[in-house]
């Protein structure tokens, strides 16, 4: 991928942006190596284009294809691409009727990885989230990474920047599912 035209946060007018790349993004950063300091030097090594470009093509061939092509729903392809790649087990998914930081908050999983999907009539969007014992960390591939102590105080602070990101950027988005990996 090139990257010398993209904006910090990954949301600049670089020539590879196209439909799904959010997802494919959500599904690097949760393989991600824990405690990665340099998540953009992460997205450069060639596994990880390769991963982004799979759950592009994944996504795009969901669109376009016909459906009765494939026996597997794209959630069951993606959950077994991680799963694979990055040796993380789907846990479960949980469908909440709106996209609400504090809802989101209390679905989490301690030391879990999530992906979560947010969507309204015609269109969705895909960021990750992951908990450690140190850190609690949030990936937008149009926003960047946003990372604070695992402790109250984190939490609190991450529930806010969640708040903030949900109600300004994703505001149109009526409801979210939070996928859970171990």
């Amino acid at each position: 991928m090139d990257w010398s035209n993209r904006e910090k946060g990954y949301s600049g007018q670089g020539n590879i942006w196209i439909g799904g790349a959010c997802y494919g993004f959500s599904a690097a950063y949760l393989i991600s190596p824990p405690h990665s300091c340099n998540v953009e030097n992460y997205f450069h090594l060639p596994k990880t284009q390769s991963i982004i470009r799979g759950v592009m093509n994944l996504q795009y061939q969901h669109y376009h294809v016909a459906l009765a092509y494939t026996s597997l729903p794209r959630e069951e392809i993606f959950n077994e691409i991680v799963r694979i790649e990055g040796h993380i087990r789907y846990r479960g998914m949980v469908r909440l009727s709106r996209v609400s930081a504090s809802a989101l908050m209390n679905e989490l999983v301690m030391n879990g990885k999530h992906e979560i999907n947010m969507v309204n009539a015609s269109v969705g969007h895909s960021v990750a989230l992951k908990i450690a014992a140190r850190d609690i960390c949030f990936f937008d591939s149009n926003l960047g990474e946003i990372i604070y102590p695992n402790d109250f105080v984190g939490r609190k602070k991450m529930e806010g920047a969640l708040h903030m990101v949900f109600h300004s950027q994703y505001r149109t988005y009526t409801t979210m599912s939070v996928s859970n990996f171990i």
